[in-house]
């Protein structure tokens, strides 16, 4: 195995072995990993020093030291305190999952293995260490030649050739620096029927101390940032790497998105005046640093354009209603880290239907001209309301391409960062029958992979009313099997073409409606065989109509694909927060 030409990391694995450890150990050499198979924990804390792998397998159940004891010495270990460990449990063993984390691991697999989602969550773990050991070096690589170039200078010029080989290899690592920091902005927006994204970022310099995202922290809420670290160069950025990183939502204890010790189905979102207090008592101000920043942060409800959102020390967003002039929206707080103990005030806007809401950094409206004349905040609101009726990626880019017009050198001395949305009502389907409320709107390919996230989205959607859990759980396999049957007869096979999801409650009745491209299909095909027609397969369509009250298929408006109805009378409508 060691002379694989694709060798893409060494993985440690403490498993008894089985014939379907000993298929996983033929794919995963298929995928270019090298692997050593250990039978105990103690064989793998000895193998993990002489080996140094990349990542670690563990089975909650090893014989002798258990596979948690096994971790938490891995964990104490400097060779291996940093390499992930993943465990392998059952999918009904939830308490070991949970003891998995709160001894150091980063994931969890079950049995019997799903080779697509153990190699996914092997080269998605594999990717964060990776960045966060090039991160390590570059860091480390910086402060090297800082130190060099200042023994250089003070030598006055001993070695210009020794001078100019540093700065060359500085600037590498600056370049290196520059894409870790651009692979942690974001890549995908969310898709979404009634709010739509937009985004723009320019360093002033390689490395640049502004960071900014967008997410969906639920089916329902999406959470926005702008951050602006005080100074420039390599310790405001840095910085903002680091935040960026504790800004990531993941679903964990470590998240400052959801309230801890909760279950999935019950998350709580943390309100933004308590995700700026805890952030200022994580990054206190140095003394000698004395480094500081400002932030925004907000929710987007988006069944109804509330957006919630404090303010520190950041400019205040600008909302942009329907023909109406842009309005800043104030709120008074300091920036994070300058004091202990800070009381964070928050502020709620109300979007109408075509309401537009821009957060930026200072740099927009900080950008210079040749005679030091501020672009400022009346040019910016007057480069808002004349793009008003343009796509919004267009009005950001406009934004970005008239302050720096405004320099004369298209240079800024600034970061500039820039982040929007745009919140529209769903009119097919609020505000032609105001009873209808959209519970959940999802596109993604069809892939088997998918079914997965598509299952728990959709439960984590339902969960949020009122309905018995036997009732939630008899719709997610009911929508889970219609999707089945678009991805095998539909589309005869997986493929990257689209599956969209829409969820729906329309008075009392639970609508969904499955949409795809595939050729048109005869609406017989929902129509069950007969139970006394023994046979494989087939049987999908009675559950779906066992579940659900009605059941119709229809060829798409638009000739291309098909869209199949189902409704379930709910008999109680669901309580909103």
């Amino acid at each position: 195995m060691t002379g694989n030409p694709m060798h893409l990391g060494l993985i440690l694995m403490a498993i008894e072995r089985s014939p379907e450890v000993d298929g996983l150990i033929r794919s995963f050499s298929a995928y270019g990993f090298e692997l050593r198979l250990v039978p105990d924990g103690e064989t793998a804390l000895l193998f993990s020093q002489e080996l140094n792998p990349d990542l670690i397998f563990l089975d909650v159940s090893l014989p002798g030291l258990s596979g948690f004891d096994t971790c938490l010495r891995l964990k104490e270990l400097d060779t291996t305190k940093d390499t992930p460990v993943i465990f392998v449990t059952t999918p009904s063993d939830r308490a070991s999952t949970v003891n998995g984390f709160s001894v150091g691991a980063v994931d969890y697999v079950t049995r019997p293995f799903q080779l697509e989602e153990v190699i996914a969550r092997i080269t998605t773990h594999l990717k964060i260490r990776n960045l966060h050991v090039l991160l390590e070096e570059i860091i480390s690589n910086l402060q090297e030649e800082v130190a060099e170039r200042q023994r250089t200078e003070e030598a006055l010029q001993e070695s210009m050739q020794l001078v100019q080989q540093a700065n060359d290899r500085m600037k590498n690592d600056l370049a290196a620096a520059a894409r870790v920091q651009q692979a942690l902005l974001p890549e995908i927006l969310p898709v979404l029927s009634n709010a739509s994204f937009a985004w723009t970022y320019k360093p002033c310099s390689e490395l640049g101390g502004d960071s900014l995202n967008v997410f969906q922290l639920d089916p329902d809420h999406v959470g926005l940032y702008v951050l602006d670290v005080s100074g420039h160069g390599v310790s405001a950025s840095l910085l903002s790497v680091t935040l960026s990183r504790v800004l990531i939502p993941r679903r964990d204890p470590s998240c400052l998105f959801i309230k801890a010790n909760r279950a999935p189905e019950a998350d709580t979102l943390v309100s933004p005046a308590d995700i700026a207090s805890r952030l200022n008592r994580m990054f206190p101000m140095s003394e000698d640093g004395r480094q500081y920043f400002t932030l925004i942060y907000g929710i987007l409800d988006t069944r109804n354009g509330m957006f919630r959102y404090t303010c520190a020390g950041h400019p205040p967003p600008l909302y942009l209603a329907p023909d109406q002039p842009a309005i800043p929206c104030e709120i008074g707080n300091v920036p994070i880290g300058l004091f202990e103990d800070i009381h964070y005030e928050e502020g709620t806007i109300q979007l109408q239907p075509g309401g537009r809401l821009f957060l930026y950094s200072d740099g927009v409206l900080e950008a210079r001209n040749a005679s030091k004349e501020f672009f400022g905040e009346a040019r910016l609101q007057e480069t808002l309301e004349a793009t008003q009726s343009s796509p919004l990626q267009v009005s950001v880019d406009s934004i970005m391409n008239a302050a720096l017009d405004w320099t004369g050198t298209h240079h800024a001395q600034d970061d500039l960062s820039i982040l929007a949305f745009e919140w529209t009502s769903r009119k097919d389907e609020l505000v032609d029958n105001p009873n209808k409320e959209v519970i959940l709107a999802h596109q993604f390919p069809a892939h088997a992979k998918e079914l997965g996230p598509m299952r728990a989205m959709t439960r984590t959607a339902l969960n949020n009313h009122s309905w018995r859990s036997d009732i939630v759980e008899d719709i997610v396999l009911a929508i889970d099997e219609a999707c089945q049957n678009i991805i095998r007869h539909a589309y005869h096979g997986e493929c990257d073409d689209p599956i969209l999801l829409r969820i729906k409650l329309n008075n009392h009745a639970l609508v969904v409606v499955l949409e795809d491209q595939a050729p048109t299909v005869s609406p017989d095909c929902m129509n069950p065989r007969a139970l006394e027609d023994i046979r494989p397969g087939g049987l999908g369509c009675h559950f779906i109509r066992q579940v659900m009250d009605t059941v119709s298929i229809e060829p798409s408006s638009t000739g291309q694909g098909n869209i199949l109805r189902m409704s379930k009378n709910v008999y109680s409508p669901p309580t909103f927060q």
